[in-house]
Order: C-alpha cells, then structure tokens, then sequence
C-alpha cells in the first residue's frame, strides 16, 4: 500500500494586529485559495465540507474526513539549485542514504489506491523537473480523475518537458521568484535561474493545454523594489497570474519553543523544522505594508491575506495571527520516500506509506494528538504560516 510601475514607499504609522478585521482576512484568505485553484476544490464538494469540517474541530477528538482534500508529493530531493534557507538539505540530506526515491509503479499503485478519495494533488521538491519522469507521475494521477499541480522553480523546463507535460495536462503550475535577475541568482545560488524562470514562464504561458502560469513573488526587503521591473518583464511573456506571499520564517527564539512544545507534545516522534530561521525586522514591515498599500500594487493577491497592521507585525518578532490551523484537517504532505509529514514546516514522521494507507495513516493516534493540540492554537512555529 503507499499573479505595474514604480513603487513608491509609504511609511505608515504602526498598528497593532488587534486594530485589524482578523476574521474578515482569514475568509478572505480562504475564499483566495478556492478561486486560484479552483479544480482543486469543487464547488459541491467544498460547501458540502464546511459542516462536516466544523464539526470535526469543534468535536475536539482530533479525527478528520476519512482522506484528505489535498496530497503534497515532494517527489524528489534533487535540485540544481543551493539557496541558503532551503528546508531540502535539512529534511532529506543523509536522511535516507541509499533508499531510492519512490519511483513510478509506486506512484500508480498510490493513484489507482487513492481514486475513489479524489483528492487534489501538488508536484514539488526539491526541483520536481530533475524527474524524468514527471510527465508520468502527473499522468498516473490524472489518468484516475484527481487534479494535479505543479510548483517549479523553472530550471530544467525545456520544449521537450513542456510538451510532454501539456500532452497529459496540468490544472495549475507556480513558478517561484525570488526577486529581479541579480538577487534571484543570488538568492537561488544558481547563475541564469531567472532567465530559465523567464522562459518557463513563457513556455507555460504559451501551452494551451495548461493553465496560465502563476508566478509566485516572494517578498522581502529587497524584492519589492524588484517587482515593478519583473512585472514589465512578465507582462511580455504572455497570460499569467502574478501572487505575492510573504516571507515565511521563524526567529531563533521561536525555534526553540516549538522543539520544546512539540517534545512535550510526542517526545517519540523527532521534529525537522523546515522553515528558515531570521532575526525579525519590523523596519522591513513597515516598508513593505507601504508598497503594497501603493495604487501600483494594492489590487495583487498577497499570501497570506494580511491587514495592513499584520504586514507590519508579520516582519516583527510577534506576527500576533489570532487564527486556528486548518490545514492539518485538510492536506497533508508526502516526501520523496513516502513518509506521511503534517505540513510544510514541521517534517515529522506520521506515518510511512507502503507500510501502512493513507487512510490510517490520515486518522491515527500521532494525527489526533497534533489536531488536538493546534485545536487550542497556533504553536511557536506556526507564527508565520502561509495557510492561515
């Protein structure tokens, strides 16, 4: 089993987080997920779950639906690339010397096991274009009706891939960027990853097959004042969408209380934090809350959806979010090897499919623990989650 122009910087006075509608971002939020990706979530489907969902949470025994709505396959290790706060090296370097990654007969036997769920699944890495055999790995999946997506920085994408790729279709795909040419290089320790960025995103832009690409825009204090130039670069490659996300880190001291909350949460179960780790500047939140409050880019999407006060905070040494996970309700993430992991930040060890189904895996006493928990609230290094 197994989405123009110059910016302009304006300094706002600060807020705090509690002068914000924090219910009225978090829908927005969610309602943002749902319609960028909407084959993901069926309409039907998604009202039908709202109930069942809150009922669930507010039950308090930590089970969730029999299978979850979406699948994270980190389907590979390898990658070209050697940017300095990668989770890759922390999650999988020597963690499985000489086990091969899962490879493709054990991804169909996953996607004839998981058909009859449907649930939505996403392609990432490492690099997910370093498999040659990620044309197949998508077929095996959309051959048995599940939608499938795919997030790439955009190296190694090349004619042949792209054709390969719109024969057997994609329902989305997001290219990262990390800033302008110079610092997405730098940034990606890779000479001439932004051009390859570039030409992914014009190739994807141009298969008719595919969805329009989604540039994914990672802010930070230097990559805002970038992003009017990328957009112009962006705007002469053809349809696509452009979405902003925040940077997504913790600070040392939140490091290390999420180890010891989750060591007295399952002490047996040894906890990888995948998120880079930075000293906070408010300084950068505030620059940042005034870029995006700019006529040039107030109508861009942000992830996550932030109030201008929580822009602020957000870069600060308390984000303050008063907002409940659901995500370990709804997705889940599988890496390379097959181990079951609750989210994108915490690598640790749920299960292993090919031992154990998903389905057990999804509801089993290590699941329950952890959903009880983040029922009370957020944990230390859940401070700057993207899924809020």
């Amino acid at each position: 089993m197994w989405e123009k122009g110059g910016i302009k910087i304006l300094i706002a006075h600060p807020q705090t987080p509690e002068d914000d509608l924090s219910i009225k971002a978090r829908w927005a939020s969610q309602l943002q997920s749902l319609t960028a990706f909407r084959p993901f979530f069926p309409l039907g489907r998604t009202l039908a779950d709202i109930p069942v969902l809150a009922l669930q949470v507010l039950r308090g025994t930590g089970s969730a639906r029999s299978f979850p709505f979406v699948v994270n396959l980190t389907l590979t290790a390898l990658c070209p690339a050697s940017c300095p706060y990668c989770f890759n090296a922390a999650m999988m370097g020597g963690k499985r010397a000489g086990v091969a990654e899962l490879d493709i007969v054990q991804y169909r036997i996953l996607a004839k096991a998981w058909a009859r769920h449907r649930p939505g699944i996403f392609i990432s890495g490492g690099e997910p274009l370093q498999r040659l055999d990620l044309p197949q790995v998508v077929e095996a999946f959309r051959a048995r009706g599940m939608p499938v997506g795919l997030v790439t920085s955009g190296v190694g994408l090349d004619d042949g891939t792209t054709v390969a790729l719109g024969r057997v279709g994609l329902d989305a795909v997001l290219v990262s960027l990390h800033g302008g040419p110079q610092l997405h290089d730098r940034t990606m320790g890779m000479r001439g990853a932004f051009r390859q960025a570039m030409g992914a995103v014009k190739r994807l832009a141009g298969a008719s097959s595919m969805a329009p690409p989604m540039v994914n825009y990672v802010l930070g204090a230097h990559s805002i004042h970038d992003l009017p130039g990328v957009i112009r670069r962006l705007d002469r490659l053809g349809p696509y969408r452009l979405r902003l996300s925040h940077l997504l880190f913790l600070s040392p001291p939140e490091v290390r209380a999420q180890l010891r909350a989750w060591a007295g949460l399952m002490p047996q179960v040894p906890l990888k934090i995948l998120s880079q780790v930075q000293e906070p500047k408010l300084d950068v939140g505030v620059m940042i809350r005034g870029a995006l409050e700019s006529p040039q880019l107030r109508h861009l999407p942000t992830r996550p959806v932030l109030s201008p006060a929580q822009v602020e905070s957000w870069y600060g040494p308390s984000p303050g979010l008063r907002r409940r996970c659901l995500f370990v309700w709804r997705s889940v993430f599988v890496d390379p090897w097959g181990t079951v992991y609750p989210c994108q930040s915490f690598h640790a060890a749920m299960g292993e499919l090919g031992v154990e189904s998903m389905e057990t895996i999804w509801n089993n006493r290590r699941y329950r623990i952890l959903r009880r928990a983040l029922r009370k609230g957020p944990m230390p290094g859940c401070s700057r989650c993207c899924k809020f």
